[in-house]
């Protein structure tokens, strides 16, 4: 005859399985979190790069002044961390670029397109194009590849592509929410736990008592 689990089994493995499925639970609720505030930032990022390289592309048939507003843009690139800029014409074709380590800084691009055409078509709806790549070899890091359209006053339109690191705030999103996930999980497990815990014994205590006093 097989042996039937205790209550006491049954009682403590529920509470276990119910504390595992809280901390999963909110661990899945932060990564949703982390994943749309970074989703949130690569817009948001897209969204100020199409206004920078306005200036430049109003300047593209002006070499001189487009120089000297695609070399403004350096600060900018700097604080946001770019490590690879190309301000390009609608058909794709770079005007400025900017790479990490270049000398020189920003200079006048090649005349061949850069980008596909699905992203062509794409940016030339007015949408947003993100890829997103490993910062290593190994798989870690996070980099983003973001294509938007410029549109300036006077109708000129262009496409600001830029690459950034955004491992340092996915890690930091991570760990941030993560601890405070996993804290919340807990600490509502222990709310549970703890009265449902202090209940049973008082019941078996009363149970005990009640059977000394009236024993079958």
């Amino acid at each position: 005859m097989a042996l039937r689990p205790s209550k006491d089994t049954l009682l403590f493995g529920g509470l276990f399985v119910f504390g595992l499925l809280l901390i999963v639970s909110a661990y899945a609720v932060s990564v949703m979190v982390r994943d749309q505030l970074l989703h949130d930032d690569a817009m948001a990022l897209a969204e100020r790069w199409s206004r920078a390289a306005g200036p430049v592309v109003a300047e593209a048939e002006r070499p001189t002044q487009m120089a000297a507003a695609a070399f403004a843009l350096r600060e900018t690139a700097r604080r946001d961390g770019v490590q690879e800029l190309k301000i390009m014409r609608p058909d794709g074709a770079i005007m400025v670029e900017q790479r990490v380590g270049a000398e020189g800084g920003l200079r006048p691009g090649r005349h061949e397109a850069a980008i596909d055409d699905y992203v062509l078509s794409k940016v030339a709806s007015g949408s947003v194009h993100i890829e997103t790549a490993a910062a290593d070899d190994e798989g870690r890091g996070t980099v983003l590849t973001i294509t938007a359209p410029v549109v300036i006053a006077n109708g000129e339109a262009g496409i600001v592509r830029v690459t950034v690191d955004q491992s340092r705030l996915a890690t930091l999103l991570s760990d941030g929410l993560g601890l405070i996930a996993t804290g919340t999980a807990v600490t509502a497990w222990l709310g549970f736990f703890i009265p449902t815990f202090i209940g049973y014994r008082r019941m078996k205590e009363r149970v005990a008592a009640e059977n000394r006093m009236h024993p079958i």
